[in-house]
């Protein structure tokens, strides 16, 4: 009985699994056109850092000690400044 018990609950949990895997799971399919071409899967950016939309530099927040704050400042990505 306690065997018999035991499937049924392992049964249950199989299927709350999958349900929840089905329900959670991402709409884009893991392609290379996707992942190059498509940049479905792409980042604009990571911690402060974000790429500007001409993708010639990048912003980041920076600490500035003369003002005893923080600013945004952009960066050329060809030359570094």
């Amino acid at each position: 009985m306690m065997t018999r018990n035991l499937v049924h609950l392992f049964i249950l949990m199989a299927a709350m699994f999958a349900g929840s895997s089905m329900l959670y799971g991402q709409d884009s399919q893991l392609t290379l056109e996707n992942i190059y071409s498509k940049r479905a899967f792409g980042q604009r950016g990571f911690g402060p850092l974000r790429w500007l939309k001409d993708s010639k530099g990048y912003s980041t927040v920076e600490n500035n000690k003369e003002l005893g704050g923080r600013e945004i400042i952009r960066y050329d990505a060809q030359s570094g400044e």
